[in-house]
């Protein structure tokens, strides 16, 4: 009893101990859910991957929510399916040349599927984007990641205003809920839902326009793969009707001209009915949405295979 009097009168100790109950209650207030994989833990060992797959899809953050790997199991007879989608991505060499090494060289049916959104085409996301952050990790994340996903998530910095939000969940503003699959697809659903990215895209594409370099850089390696025998595919991913008005108008995107190219060059255009899926921010589909694209879009393939 008098030791513990002596620890509580101890200011080091007093220090230690409000600052374990702050920690921990910081961590438990976390908002969002992430279930299957937690967030790093998913990006570590997406950037893993290679020569692991059958078929690939290739795109930034519409691909990596609107494809569901596991949805086109019974559609197409190609086993290793793989969603490589990254946030903000775009064409560069280095992410074209990746696809290629993402291929098993024993597979029988080799296959990559590009998502060609205009956002993708631009300079811009050469500079910053998901595949470039995520790409090269040290030794220590890949293991810490790899190993103790869960407590690292739980010790990730955070704001007073996320820690109010997992106080007070019933005064959010909004609740985005991802689930990271192993097979690549980011799973979400936002509560309530919004048009966020309408804006966005507007102000996006009145500074920067589609690369004609990115779109032959594209097309070279279309050509490459198609002389190794790759099907190459490609499709535009969905989104609301606002936001591909502003891409037809802004983004300076010449469709039916990268379809010919993409056509000559070897590969197989997917016709996408663009504005029939519902998206949960206008640019974005809902989980159940890209489970019905990923199987209309298998249907398709199936045609062509």
């Amino acid at each position: 009893m008098n030791k513990l009097k002596q620890l509580l009168k101890d200011k080091t100790f007093i220090t230690l101990l409000l600052s374990t109950v702050f920690i921990v209650t910081m961590g438990a207030l976390r908002p969002g859910k992430h279930l299957l994989l937690y967030p790093n833990e998913y990006w570590v060992h997406k950037s893993l991957w290679a020569q692991c797959a059958d078929m690939v899809f290739a795109g930034d953050s519409r691909v990596y929510a609107g494809i569901s790997p596991q949805a086109l199991k019974g559609i197409i007879d190609i086993e290793h399916i793989y969603n490589y989608g990254y946030s903000a991505n775009g064409y560069s060499q280095d992410y074209l040349q990746s696809l290629e090494n993402l291929l098993n060289p024993k597979s029988t049916s080799k296959t990559i599927v590009l998502g060609i959104s205009p956002h993708a085409l631009t300079e811009q996301t050469l500079i910053t984007n998901g595949f470039k952050e995520h790409r090269y990790n040290s030794k220590y994340d890949i293991f810490m990641h790899t190993t103790f996903p869960g407590i690292l998530q739980f010790f990730e910095p955070m704001s007073f205003k996320d820690a109010k939000q997992g106080l007070y969940p019933e005064n959010k503003n909004h609740e985005l809920i991802r689930t990271y699959h192993a097979d690549g697809w980011i799973a979400s659903t936002l509560t309530p839902e919004n048009n966020s990215y309408v804006k966005k895209y507007e102000t996006y594409f009145t500074q920067y326009n589609v690369s004609n370099r990115i779109i032959d850089n594209i097309i070279n390696a279309v050509s490459h793969w198609s002389s190794l025998g790759i099907k190459v595919y490609a499709f535009r991913p969905p989104a609301a009707a606002e936001i591909v008005t502003i891409e037809n108008h802004l983004s300076g995107f010449d469709e039916q001209l990268f379809i010919e190219k993409f056509n000559q060059a070897g590969g197989t255009w997917l016709q996408t009915n663009l504005t029939s899926y519902h998206t949960f921010d206008a640019s974005h589909l809902t989980k159940e949405e890209a489970v019905r694209f990923t199987k209309d879009l298998g249907e398709r393939i199936k045609i062509h295979q």
